[in-house]
């Protein structure tokens, strides 16, 4: 049996940059701002003989393919009884499934699976199967691109990646906090003035206090 390999810790020996040459000041430096991103790109969606422009949201973190009832023709479905959650929990009303839809990018089609869902605020949603297909791939702030048997092939923005300071962040979620804790005392002060009318009441039944 070969003698375990020892991994040494991380340390500024190995980079080669002494500890004493980076402040905190500047680390901190380095997250003051972060960018947010969503990826709505408008694309081509075609099943057999039927074809519409939807926009999409690209989710590279979504399981699933999902499409909103009223966007395709039923007649192209399966009945399906998939269930599925949303992120908060909500459970999402599916009853149909297209197994075999198409988004096309110039001559190049895609061909995905899709559950069609009543109850989602987006009209296409393409998950990670999608992503998978165009893996691998990179992106810039205004398109998400890939090469396909030596072709570029790109899904452009619709909007570009927008920054946002970290402290301004911290700041908004301090205030929704501080929202929502005054809302809760707001609720609690009439529960309490009803908790003492209830125990004069009940002092008021007991004999020994009559």
């Amino acid at each position: 049996m070969s003698e375990p390999t020892h991994i040494p810790s991380p340390s500024s020996d190995i980079i080669g940059i002494p500890d004493h040459e980076i402040s905190d000041n500047q680390f901190l430096q380095t997250i003051s701002q972060l960018t947010f991103q969503k990826w709505y790109a408008s694309v081509t969606l075609v099943v057999e003989d039927f074809s519409t422009n939807v926009l999409a949201l690209i989710d590279s973190g979504g399981n699933t393919n999902f499409i909103k009832e009223g966007i395709i023709p039923t007649k192209y479905c399966a009945c399906t009884k998939e269930n599925l959650y949303s992120a908060n929990g909500e459970p999402l009303n599916i009853k149909y499934k297209l197994n075999k839809g198409y988004i096309q990018n110039d001559d190049y089609c895609f061909k995905n699976v899709f559950l069609i869902v009543s109850n989602i605020s987006n009209q296409f949603i393409l998950g990670t199967p999608f992503s998978t297909q165009i893996y691998p791939f990179s992106f810039n702030e205004f398109e998400v691109h890939t090469q396909i048997m030596g072709k570029p092939i790109s899904f452009k923005f619709l909007t570009k990646a927008k920054q946002r300071e970290v402290l301004l962040l911290q700041t908004s979620s301090i205030y929704k906090q501080i929202n929502t804790l005054q809302i809760k005392q707001n609720q609690i002060l009439p529960l309490q003035e009803e908790m003492s009318y209830l125990r004069v009441e009940e002092q008021l039944k007991n004999p020994s206090t009559r």
